[in-house]
């Protein structure tokens, strides 16, 4: 998919805006990692509406990350930030994404022909019965696997 977006960029004569085709192939490619789906980005040649939230979300994590204790404080005083609500949004996403997983790995679909990431972490999971605590990690990791695309 990476080579046919170059070469079509080419044959139309345009430049490629490689920075922004290569995280589009990193993204597509971590959500094939960790959710067994792409995002589709090279595909349809734009953002996916929650990458573009999750960008959103760090621009505002990223220059708070050496004062853990503003960020937590920030995240329970400043939830009307559009940034905190992004964070939140993506956090809901993924935690949405690995309930459709589980229900997939516990027959809806097999994935255990081909796992993923998800498959592994939700396998532990559901060693504990799928605690709230579990949801919650869960989630966080499935943010940390695709922030790891970026």
């Amino acid at each position: 998919m990476l080579e046919e977006h170059v070469a079509a960029d080419v044959a139309a004569g345009r430049s490629t805006a490689v920075d922004v085709v290569f995280s589009w192939f990193s993204f597509d490619v971590m959500g094939d990692f960790v959710f067994g789906t792409s995002f589709d980005m090279l595909r349809d040649r734009r953002w996916h509406s929650v990458i573009l939230t999750l960008r959103e979300a760090l621009g505002l994590l990223g220059p708070l990350s050496p004062l853990p204790w503003l960020v937590h404080f920030g995240f329970n005083m400043a939830g009307f930030l559009p940034s905190i609500r992004n964070w939140f949004a993506m956090i809901a996403w993924c935690r949405r994404q690995m309930e459709k997983r589980a229900k997939q790995s516990m027959g809806e679909k097999d994935i255990t022909s081909d796992p993923d990431v998800s498959y592994s972490l939700l396998d532990e999971a559901r060693k504990n019965g799928f605690t709230e605590t579990d949801w919650n990690w869960l989630s966080g990791d499935a943010v940390l696997a695709i922030v790891a695309g970026r």
